[in-house]
């Protein structure tokens, strides 16, 4: 029978507990927060909309921690889901009908 030989670095991942993931969550990923606003702010040109993409991006790294192998760049995962949640809340926004004030509008003008 052939063993396998598996990474500690995965062995490890995947018998530590939720407290034990929050914790290294917290620890590797925390200190990555100011230079993602900033990669937020050059993409929204916005603040709120720059928080509120940090915001999601954090959530998706953190439910997605699991699937984080240990040892590899850790902020260059966190930038790409930081790109991929901008690009699709982008086209997202593209998809749906512009809004308009209605009431400015004048029942004559709705009339084509």
């Amino acid at each position: 029978m052939e063993t396998i030989d598996v990474p500690v670095a995965l062995s490890t991942v995947a018998t530590e507990s939720a407290a034990e993931r929050t914790s290294r969550f917290e620890r590797d990923a925390m200190p990555l927060l100011d230079q993602l606003y900033s990669a937020a702010m050059r993409l929204t040109h916005n603040p709120q909309d720059a928080e509120d993409l940090v915001q999601d991006t954090f959530a998706k790294a953190y439910a997605s921690f699991h699937q984080y192998q240990d040892g590899t760049n850790l902020k260059a995962w966190m930038y790409r889901i930081l790109t991929n949640t901008f690009i699709n809340s982008y086209r997202k926004k593209q998809r749906e009908p512009l809004q308009s004030d209605a009431d400015g509008v004048e029942d004559w003008q709705l009339v084509r």
